[in-house]
């Protein structure tokens, strides 16, 4: 409906984003969205910190999020996030699969340590998330992917009939009185 508003009666743009105000939105669904989003956030920063009780308490969560719609045969360029410490991208509707091309519309993250990091037997066959490499992941309805903010990701190009649709949010933490 959104997207219908910003762009009446013509023909659907390949990508289409909303304006990052998601969460002030008045709609059960995106208040319901935004809580679930936000909660297992906070839960995987709790279980990765070292924060005590207290200081969890103290934390506060400032994000903004916005709605994408990927058409099929494009995806979302290469992207990352430098004022965020979280990524957090829920999809709405998966893309048709294409067996040709199983990889269309798929999420990828992309390491930046591959050249700059030593390798050895000790090392080299670690368990996600701890290993080196990309990772991707097919979008599934329902489906919610946190990651580092800062990693560089993109959708790849989606091969079947329909389209993409998922909401991101960028997160970062806040300690009472600003202290990090």
């Amino acid at each position: 409906q959104r997207r219908s508003a910003t762009v009446p009666g013509a023909v659907p743009p390949a990508r289409w984003e909303s304006e990052p105000d998601l969460w002030e939105r008045p709609e059960p669904v995106l208040r319901r969205l935004k809580d679930e989003v936000l909660d297992t956030v906070a839960t995987l920063v709790a279980e990765l910190g070292t924060y005590s009780d207290a200081e969890l308490v103290g934390l506060r969560t400032q994000s903004r999020a916005w709605a994408t719609i990927v058409e099929p045969g494009h995806g979302v360029p290469i992207r990352s996030h430098s004022m965020a410490s979280w990524c957090a991208i829920y999809c709405a509707q998966a893309p048709d699969y294409a067996p040709e091309r199983p990889t269309g519309g798929a999420l990828s993250l992309y390491d930046p340590r591959l050249g700059n990091m030593y390798q050895d037997a000790g090392n080299s066959r670690l368990r996600m998330p701890f290993t080196f490499g990309h990772f991707g992941t097919r979008a599934a309805a329902g489906q919610l992917v946190v990651f580092p903010a800062w990693l560089a990701y993109e959708t790849l190009p989606l091969r079947g009939a329909t389209p993409l649709v998922t909401v991101s949010a960028l997160l970062r933490f806040v300690a009472e009185g600003g202290r990090r």
